[in-house]
């Protein structure tokens, strides 16, 4: 006779210790609904939650990094655009750039992630960490 067990294993960089604690509810519903079919056709099952032990990584990371600069407005204010030689458009200002950077002085270069929107436009994140270069 064949004997196996089904084990669920959940992937959580949570505290095993709060168990079920840990899913979002529709996880749990679906979860518990299959254990208990499993235990109908009288099939051992078992849930385990596996440390997440995989490099962080943030969702801008896998975005491509570009230089930019800081420029002046005509209103006396500062606007975020790509540094030259990259590729882009050096005339289009920038989007959602993080404040320190609207508040540096004009010609301070930073990196930062961007992301390529319709008609040409660039945005960044006020969330997303930069690098100043100079």
């Amino acid at each position: 006779m064949l004997t196996f067990k089904v084990i669920f294993g959940i992937i959580t960089d949570k505290d095993p210790m709060e168990k079920s604690s840990n899913l979002p509810l529709f996880s749990k519903i679906s979860l518990m609904r299959n254990m208990q079919r499993l235990d109908l056709m009288r099939v051992p099952c078992a849930l385990t939650f596996i440390p997440d032990e995989s490099p962080t990584k943030g969702a801008h990371d896998r975005l491509p990094q570009f230089y930019v600069e800081v420029y002046p407005t005509n209103n006396n204010g500062t606007e975020i655009r790509a540094h030259p030689g990259q590729g882009l458009d050096t005339t289009v200002s920038i989007k959602r750039c993080p404040s320190a950077l609207k508040e540096a002085a004009v010609g301070k270069i930073f990196r930062i992630s961007l992301r390529k929107g319709d008609n040409n436009s660039l945005y960044s994140h006020h969330t997303w960490q930069y690098e100043e270069v100079n």
